[in-house]
């Protein structure tokens, strides 16, 4: 359903092809945004014990993530709220682990 429409927008149909519609997906949603976030996510497997701390931490990435996709098709300036409350999340989330848990790298 979706490649229909992305290739009914392609460059096959006469229109310019933008790179950004394959990245965004059906309503805007800024995936390169989150790929940034994700990036710190990921690595925050060096600092965060794993378990359950760093599930808890993933967990929560995902429910903002999929959050701000459904909300996004409704509001759309809520696509790019959603990455910065992740990197909000992810930053104070690892800083009060270190600091009062004594997490280290």
């Amino acid at each position: 359903m979706f490649i229909e429409r992305l290739a009914s927008k392609s460059s096959f149909s006469g229109k310019p092809f933008k790179i950004y519609a394959v990245a965004a997906g059906e309503h805007g949603y800024p995936v390169p945004l989150f790929l940034v976030v994700g990036f710190f996510y990921l690595a925050s497997g060096l600092v965060v014990p794993a378990f359950p701390w760093l599930a808890i931490l993933n967990i929560a990435g995902v429910v903002i993530a999929v959050f701000t996709w459904r909300a996004s098709a409704r509001r759309w300036w809520l696509a790019f709220v959603g990455p910065i409350a992740a990197m909000v999340f992810w930053y104070l989330y690892v800083n009060l682990g270190d600091a009062l848990l004594g997490w280290t790298a």
